[in-house]
């Protein structure tokens, strides 16, 4: 029966045709009859190639070879020479092994090309797992996309929280955020010159650029701004060509308005390009067509934040005048006008011209009103104490000389024990009745001092 099952296995169907008229010839028709004895010349090669091809199968059991890969990874010349370097590994494994390792035949020059064909084959083997490995990623692609649009969008949720759907006037946006006193209502962009206002351009800029839009989100969010200069006046002491003045500078600030937009862009999710965030419903996702309007956000930029944007030297004006305009005079003593419009006047004191826009003037009529200029921060404590002493002094009250006829009420007071900056000061701020005497005027002079000493 094992012989019979061999024949079936180890012969093709031609083949076993053959030995099939050859064994009939063998046994003949009866049992009785003459045995062919051509036939059992012809017999014997057959037994032979059931042996050969049984011994051949047990030894490529031995080597193993992976003919599974080879139908599969190779082309059809490919899978000959392959099946040609068989013939080299079965001989080098019925030849003498080396070192008494079982695999030892593989290191036979015979099974070289055999060597050759199984690294071809694991190569192919590894690069078709790394494609469906890759294959396995990318369809995780779009749920990990999803899932990173979901916390995109709570990030994106909680920076919407800051921003208002309506556009607002910078002005009332800056009268509402400002708490610097020394802003009284009026804009004085116009005293910066235009290298000043590229500068400070140039600050709020680089402010937006980094501080604009979270560095998480600034990917997704893009953004319009419009921007409002408000300077603020900063004055301190200078003598200039011997006459007492002050030098007007102009601190940095701004008023930004930013409308935000969220926009899609493309993230890589295992190499699989998403364009992100999506909208994501309860059961499914989808990507934006295009980008969304998120609302509005007001920055105030104080001279902290612009850093970059010192303050800005304006000019020089003399005590006298500055003066005068605070207290509404529209000339001042030993000053000339040259011309006048709406926009502003031009003054000549000591040979000098100093132009003076209408804006600058009115407000500091303001500043006269909302109590001067130290009150108001325009001048530090030790630029207030320098004018104390230097008449007139521009410090929020309507300023007058001592005249001739007070001398004498400065020295009572005097001896009273007042300092004689407080006593001029009284005198600059206190309007006496015409033709009022001694008596009258000290009485006046005492209310507005207090009566303290």
């Amino acid at each position: 029966m094992e012989f019979e099952e061999d024949i079936k296995r180890w012969l093709t169907p031609a083949e076993l045709s053959q030995l099939e008229e050859i064994t009939r010839r063998l046994l003949g028709d009866r049992l009785d009859k003459t045995v062919d004895e051509k036939a059992q010349a012809k017999f014997e090669p057959f037994a032979k190639t059931i042996l050969l091809r049984k011994e051949l199968e047990k030894t490529l059991a031995a080597i193993s070879p992976p003919l599974d890969d080879a139908r599969r990874y190779l082309d059809e010349e490919e899978l000959k020479l392959f099946q040609d370097s068989l013939r080299g590994a079965v001989v080098a494994y019925l030849g003498p092994r080396w070192l008494d390792v079982e695999s030892s035949w593989r290191l036979s020059p015979l099974a070289c090309n055999y060597e050759v064909w199984l690294s071809i084959l694991r190569e192919r083997r590894q690069e078709e797992q790394r494609r469906w490995r890759a294959l396995e990623e990318q369809l995780k692609a779009p749920e990990q996309a999803i899932r990173y649009s979901i916390e995109l969008n709570a990030q994106i949720e909680k920076f919407c929280q800051r921003l208002h759907p309506e556009k607002e006037k910078l002005e009332s946006v800056f009268s509402k955020l400002c708490t610097d006193p020394r802003h009284l209502g009026y804009n004085l962009t116009g005293l910066l010159a235009p290298e000043d206002r590229e500068e400070l351009g140039r600050a709020v800029l680089e402010w937006i650029r980094t501080r604009a839009v979270p560095g998480n989100l600034a990917r997704f969010i893009t953004y319009q701004c419009e921007v409002e200069y408000f300077p603020l006046l900063y004055a301190e002491y200078v003598k200039e060509d011997e006459l007492p003045a002050l030098d007007f500078m102009l601190e940095s600030y701004a008023v930004v308005e930013l409308g935000y937009w969220v926009q899609p862009a493309t993230v890589k999710f295992n190499d699989i390009p998403v364009a992100v965030p999506m909208k994501v419903y309860d059961k499914y996702a989808v990507v934006m067509k295009a980008p969304e309007f998120l609302g509005y956000a007001n920055y105030l930029l104080t001279p902290d934040d612009l850093t970059k944007a010192p303050c800005f030297f304006w000019q020089t004006i003399p005590l006298t005048l500055v003066e005068s305009l605070m207290n509404g005079e529209p000339l001042p003593k030993g000053a000339v006008i040259l011309d006048a419009s709406a926009v502003d006047v031009s003054y000549e004191i000591a040979g000098q011209r100093f132009d003076i826009p209408n804006t600058f003037g009115d407000y500091l009529v303001a500043v006269r009103k909302h109590g001067g200029f130290l009150d108001l921060g325009i001048i530090p404590p030790k630029v207030a104490e320098v004018l104390q002493h230097l008449p007139p002094a521009p410090l929020g009250g309507p300023s007058k000389q001592v005249e001739t006829g007070d001398k004498d009420l400065l020295a009572a007071l005097l001896a009273l024990g007042y300092t004689e900056a407080k006593v001029k000061e009284a005198i600059a701020s206190t309007s006496f009745p015409e033709n009022a005497g001694f008596e009258e005027k000290m009485k006046l002079l005492l209310q507005t001092l207090g009566g303290g000493s």
